[in-house]
């Protein structure tokens, strides 16, 4: 068993690689801009491409099926990197931010992998720590015909980023800002400490929950206090609304739901609809952003860019109505990419390409 353990890391290793190396250059080192603090996973992601035969039921839409016992069969399989935190710091890096990740891996070539590969991007990843005991976090996708993936996840080491207490002292000296991406197990504390310390400093915070951090309430209302801006999808909104005991359907129960994030607290609620825009509010105002139509190839990693995009461009100055419009081109530019992070642009070419890009404006919602 020992052997094929090894064999399979190898494969890892072989393919982070191969991807590394294909898809980025290097050549120049974009400009680095206020430095940004990303608190967040790290994972290894499987993409699983079944026969078409296999992929759903035709009397029970919505699900997929597998007989028990049955030999599974995939037309093809393909290994990257992903997690939130790894996404926003790689999309933030891309953009010209000065990055540092917290995070967690294992002691494992798979930790090695990710960590090699964030070196690569130009992430500093000296607040990314070892577990000597937990696996590196590691997930299996299995694709839909509408897009919303099935994920089977193992969040290994990412449960708990401050395991050994490493970062009790952090300073947040020198960070112009936080972005809290999504956590679980024992990490949720670990979140809101540094929320509560960016808050002291006057520092902003960009929280996206995770459906762990959505279900407990009362932790939701606690954080709500310590963070400048909120950013949610669809399916996290509804669920928000469901822990609250309210239905989110349409676009104004949306809106009601963002004012209640900002009455907690927060200054911007952000809730992003796919291929629908985003709504976007602050106390004074609520508008929606039309999308930038497009065919996607995958959804992996599209939601991360848009919300590293919003949060670098308001800690650049740009206003808000702004900072959404090139979020919306950023994360388009992901989603047509078959590879993630393969779509990532720097400032500049963004800059250029919301230029050359008729956008529909955003609108007022009474």
């Amino acid at each position: 068993m020992q052997r094929y353990n090894r064999l399979f890391a190898l494969c890892i290793s072989l393919i982070f690689s191969c991807i590394i190396y294909s898809t980025n250059d290097y050549s120049t080192s974009p400009k680095k801009l206020p430095p940004v603090l990303v608190v967040g996973g790290i994972m290894c992601d499987f993409f699983l491409q079944l026969e078409q035969s296999n992929q759903t039921d035709l009397q029970n839409p919505g699900f997929i099926f597998f007989k028990e016992g049955e030999k599974i069969p995939l037309k093809s399989f393909e290994c990257y990197s992903g997690g939130g935190g790894l996404n926003v710091a790689i999309a933030l890096r891309k953009l010209g931010h000065e990055t540092f990740l917290a995070s967690r891996v294992g002691k494992d070539v798979t930790g090695s992998s990710l960590l090699k590969e964030l070196a690569e991007y130009g992430v500093n990843t000296s607040l990314v720590t070892v577990d000597e005991t937990a696996s590196s976090g590691t997930s299996f996708i299995l694709p839909s015909s509408h897009g919303n993936n099935t994920i089977l996840m193992n969040r290994g080491a990412n449960i708990c980023i401050n395991k050994e207490h490493e970062f009790e002292n952090l300073s947040l000296k020198g960070f112009s800002g936080v972005y809290l991406a999504p956590l679980s197990g024992n990490s949720l504390r670990f979140g809101l400490d540094i929320a509560k310390k960016a808050q002291k400093s006057n520092i902003p915070v960009l929280l996206n929950p995770s459906t762990t951090q959505i279900k407990d309430i009362a932790y939701m209302e606690e954080i709500l206090k310590f963070v400048s801006i909120v950013l949610l999808n669809e399916i996290e909104a509804t669920l928000l609304g469901l822990t609250l005991g309210t239905t989110i359907k349409n676009i104004q129960e949306q809106k009601n739901l963002a004012l209640w994030v900002i009455e907690q607290g927060a200054k911007i609620c952000i809730i992003t609809n796919g291929s629908a825009g985003c709504l976007y509010a602050t106390k004074e105002s609520c508008l929606f952003q039309p999308p930038h139509p497009i065919t996607p190839q995958k959804s992996v990693g599209a939601g991360d860019t848009f919300g590293a995009t919003v949060f670098g461009s308001l800690l650049t100055q740009h206003p808000l109505e702004g900072a959404i419009e090139r979020a919306t081109i950023h994360s388009s530019s992901v989603l047509i990419e078959p590879i993630p992070h393969c779509g990532l642009l720097s400032h500049t070419i963004l800059t250029e390409k919301l230029t050359n890009t008729l956008l529909d404006h955003a609108y007022s919602i009474a």
